[in-house]
């Protein structure tokens, strides 16, 4: 009887251990699934290059490489990208994918840039599956160099123009705006010659009253002034107007072509110019200087915001061109008799 007993009881105790390692044995093999389809799913991250100038686009790369059977949820790299301040996303193209038998590779492609000088870093991005696997890319280092300006270099001469040779559709304008323009002139003759009413239109010229060239540049200065452009960190602006107020003042004072001229050929437009040389070498200077702003993000200090406008000024006044209205005839008449 004590026998049996025993029996039964080991028997139970082989059936309970045999359930247990069921169980575990499920377990197991359920984390070895997933691990091995987690691993399955790689990402690696790269750039064209890890260096470039301020302003440089470059193409960031997001290779992925994963099972047939699983989909990757689509990333939205403005938004991950975006705690990133260095680092602008200009364009996300659509992802090539290539199939190799189980095995799909896609290629996704980035265009990024930045506007900040130094060393930054563009952290992993999270990829996730439909099944919620995730998976991370590597960082990548970015070296963003900004632009070596030379200030005391000269100005190279303009190029001169390449000359391509002339095509038939180079020569339609000159044919089709002379056509247009004799056809238009036949319906005015014929609707001229249609008219039968005599009445003489008396047209009366407005007078236009020209202000000097000072006058006009130092009210622009004014309102300069006003706007407080340097003042509230508009630096570009502020020497872009400036230098529209010079180039425009020394084309209505001297008749020269400095709106669109470039300070070498300003420069010797003015040499035969009753001007001071001093004060002319001081007013290109100012030019060059604008112009460093404008092209070549040149950022000087306060101190100069407020003596290029006082050159300006001190220009305007010592070569502003006095021209006395002509007096009345009467008012001639009335001295005369008086005299």
């Amino acid at each position: 009887m004590l026998k049996r007993f025993y029996l039964s009881t080991t028997i139970y105790d082989l059936r309970n251990l045999y359930v247990m390692m069921r169980k575990l044995l499920v377990i197991l093999i359920f984390f070895a699934t997933a691990l091995s389809v987690q691993a399955q799913i790689k990402v690696t991250a790269a750039i064209d290059t890890n260096k470039i100038l301020i302003g440089d686009q470059i193409l960031l790369h997001f290779y992925i490489s994963k099972p047939k059977s699983i989909t990757i949820q689509a990333t939205d790299f403005n938004l991950l990208l975006d705690t990133v301040e260095q680092i602008e996303v200009l364009d996300t193209y659509s992802p090539k994918i290539i199939q190799e038998g189980n095995i799909q590779k896609i290629k996704q492609s980035i265009r990024i840039t930045s506007f900040e000088e130094g060393n930054h870093i563009i952290p992993p991005v999270l990829f996730v599956s439909n099944n919620n696997i995730q998976a991370y890319s590597n960082k990548i280092y970015l070296e963003v160099k900004s632009i070596e300006v030379d200030t005391m270099a000269q100005l190279l001469p303009i190029k001169d123009i390449i000359e391509e040779p002339m095509k038939v559709s180079d020569w339609l304008p000159y044919v089709l705006i002379p056509l247009g323009i004799i056809i238009l002139l036949g319906f005015l003759i014929f609707f001229l010659m249609k008219r039968k009413s005599n009445k003489e239109t008396v047209v009366v010229e407005k007078k236009k009253i020209i202000l000097p060239a000072h006058i006009i540049a130092l009210e622009k200065i004014k309102q300069l002034e006003q706007q407080e452009l340097w003042q509230n960190e508009k630096i570009k602006p502020y020497y872009s107007e400036l230098s529209y107020i010079s180039r425009e003042y020394l084309e209505n004072r001297y008749h020269i072509n400095a709106l669109e001229s470039v300070i070498q050929e300003i420069t010797h437009d003015l040499e035969h110019k009753d001007i001071n040389e001093e004060q002319k070498e001081t007013l290109i200077q100012m030019l060059k200087t604008a112009d460093m702003v404008k092209f070549a993000k040149v950022k000087p200090n306060e101190e100069t915001h407020q003596k290029s406008l006082q050159i300006l000024t001190d220009f305007i006044h010592s070569t502003k061109q006095i021209v006395l209205p002509p007096q009345n005839n009467e008012e001639n008449k009335n001295e005369q008799h008086t005299e």
